[in-house]
């Protein structure tokens, strides 16, 4: 089961389909449209009814960097530091997949604007209660770089080990013993905490040896009460656990069984317990009360972010009528003014009784005028239908 889930989770991929790029060959939408198939089986053995969230597929945020420097040197010399995370991100958008569209564009945002995590630790006064690095049977994992802009929180993971058999691995899995989604937990200042979904990508071996990814929380995801809660605006400071049990190395990434499944080379287990801080900028996210609706589909509200746009759509007056098919779960592009689409960046959609929603991302450069278009997918079998087409304007 665990393998399955990280199909979900870890797969470098993103919903290509979602996304009707005419300037991909045929070869590529072939590539994307078998990625879709293999997740849409795995995706058919959940309970349909009962409440759900599907975490994104991270677009292949994971690659090369060397791992971070000692905290002692990161804190006594902060452009060194800084210096680190650029080549951290530099390696990153060098192996990013060129067919993943905007994934540059989008590792380039953030790594403009991230911190190194041992920066983010020396604003603690309590920093000897944080975990950064964390080994185990010789295999370290590391939190190395950390930004937060109030929807979004991203952050990168390191990790290097000298067992001869695990480096051979293409790419390193997370998971749990029991099963489960390694999912983190987000604790506020003043203790209370909270699960929170998002993206979690497979760590890519880098030139050097060293595994790697860029993963993200969603901070959108959260109900106004959780926010209170972690009194994020009041105290603008937010600590991520992160704990796992299990890593798993696979051989390629662009093959698997037709159980969704990769071929390993080696499983370890072991304990990785990391505690960061992570400071949260209150200016950039901007929500903007849409309220739009065309045939069941309505478009509640859109988010302006310094990276992306975070578009958040009911579909409760599409998905219960008939035939009643809840695993149609219509799909999302968004469109400039010159005709250009906005790269998806991932998203995840819920359903609970009668209540459908989506939030999805898309990579955002302060476009204005928008048309969301809507279309229902069911597989390869059926023709895709055009449900809706709704202009937006931007302020």
């Amino acid at each position: 089961m665990k393998k399955n889930i990280y199909k979900l989770l870890n797969d470098v991929e993103t919903d290509y389909e979602e996304y009707d790029q005419t300037e991909l060959s045929s070869e590529e939408k072939e590539y994307y449209k078998q990625k879709i198939l293999a997740e849409v089986k795995v995706m058919k053995t959940e309970e349909k009814r009962k409440k759900r969230i599907h975490f994104k597929k991270a677009a292949g945020l994971a690659a090369a960097c060397a791992i971070v420097a000692g905290a002692a040197i990161m804190i006594a010399n902060p452009a060194l530091a800084r210096q680190l995370v650029s080549s951290v991100f530099e390696k990153i958008i060098a192996a990013s997949d060129e067919r993943a569209l905007g994934q540059k564009e989008l590792v380039e945002k953030v790594g403009a604007k991230a911190a190194p995590a041992q920066e983010e630790l020396a604003k603690q006064q309590d920093s000897g209660n944080y975990v950064t690095s964390a080994e185990y049977n010789g295999i370290t994992l590391s939190v190395s770089d950390v930004y937060c802009n109030g929807s979004v929180l991203y952050y990168t993971l390191s990790l290097s080990t000298d067992n001869a058999d695990m480096n051979k691995a293409e790419a390193i899995l997370l998971y749990l013993q029991d099963g489960k989604w390694m999912t983190p937990v987000l604790r506020g200042s003043n203790g209370e905490s909270i699960f929170i979904g998002g993206s979690l990508s497979c760590l890519k071996k880098a030139e050097d040896g060293s595994y790697v990814c860029m993963n993200q929380l969603d901070l959108y995801s959260l109900s106004e009460a959780d926010r209170e809660k972690l009194q994020i605006e009041e105290t603008g400071t937010l600590n991520v656990e992160y704990n796992l049990d299990g890593l798993t190395g696979i051989t390629d990434l662009g093959q698997m069984d037709d159980r969704g499944n990769y071929k390993e080379v080696m499983a370890v287990e072991g304990n990785w317990n990391l505690n960061f801080p992570v400071t949260v900028e209150r200016s950039t996210p901007e929500k903007i009360t849409i309220n739009k609706e065309e045939n069941g589909i309505l478009i509640k509200n859109i988010t302006k972010t310094d990276t992306v746009l975070i578009i958040e759509m009911d579909y409760s007056g599409f998905a219960i009528r008939p035939p009643y098919d809840y695993d149609r779960i219509p799909v999302l592009t968004v469109t400039d003014n010159n005709g250009e689409d906005l790269p998806g960046m991932g998203g995840g959609s819920s359903g609970d009784g009668n209540l459908f929603t989506i939030q999805e991302e898309f990579l955002y450069n302060g476009q204005k005028e928008l048309v969301i278009s809507i279309t229902d997918y069911i597989d390869d079998s059926h023709p895709a239908e055009k449900i809706a087409d709704i202009p937006i304007q931007l302020p």
